[in-house]
């Protein structure tokens, strides 16, 4: 319904801009060869930016102006057999420029969209990178160094655990949670295997379980 309300709209203006052109072309003496190179003006236009029923519409409209415009101006009956012919091919013209106008900007938005698509991918897959780095790299590394830390409390008698330990293991532990989820808020992998639902539900149970957040 929005796209029929849009393209009677762009008909209503396509409409009141040629009228608006066949009263000033009469007033003015303006040929039929001027006439109906501004008319093509708002075809090119419309054609542009409106859709391809519009501009059908419009360069119908323009014919029927050009008519009105031949001799005898002010009527649709034209004498001269060469206006006539004229008018034809000026609408045939009128309607193939709409055509390739309106493929042309078809081909240009399927082309930006083909292109914005592959910078979301592109970013996707840059996320992913930075996730399975995070995941594989920094965070096995902080796991070997908690459970290092982990070791030499357990090895070193009770008497001789340096008072700071306990802290180092508990801010170790905590650094290597945070990246975790750092990695999981970049690129999760359930997304492979559950539905973005599933994935948004497990992420607000992690997170509320980080934060200490109860249901």
């Amino acid at each position: 319904m929005r796209k029929f309300w849009r393209s009677a709209a762009e008909c209503l203006v396509a409409s009141l801009a040629l009228a608006s052109l066949t009263v000033i072309c009469l007033r003015l003496h303006v040929n039929i060869a001027t006439a109906g190179l501004l008319f093509v003006i708002v075809i090119v236009i419309i054609s542009r930016f409106g859709s391809f029923v519009s501009s059908v519409f419009t360069a119908i409209i323009a014919a029927l102006c050009l008519v009105n415009i031949a001799p005898p101006a002010f009527s649709f009956a034209v004498d001269d057999p060469l206006d006539i012919v004229a008018i034809i091919a000026f609408l045939v013209t009128s309607l193939v420029i709409a055509g390739l106008v309106s493929r042309v900007r078809k081909q240009a938005e399927d082309a930006l969209s083909s292109v914005s698509y592959r910078v979301i991918e592109a970013e996707e897959q840059e996320r992913r990178r930075i996730a399975s780095d995070l995941h594989e790299d920094i965070g096995q590394r902080l796991t070997l160094l908690v459970l290092e830390v982990e070791q030499l409390k357990a090895d070193t008698p009770t008497a001789d655990v340096p008072s700071g330990l306990d802290g180092l293991l508990q801010k170790s532990s905590e650094i290597l949670t945070d990246v975790k989820a750092l990695a999981h808020e970049l690129y999760s992998p359930r997304l492979e295997y559950l539905d973005i639902a599933g994935v948004m539900s497990s992420f607000c149970l992690d997170f509320g379980k980080r934060k200490g957040v109860e249901d």
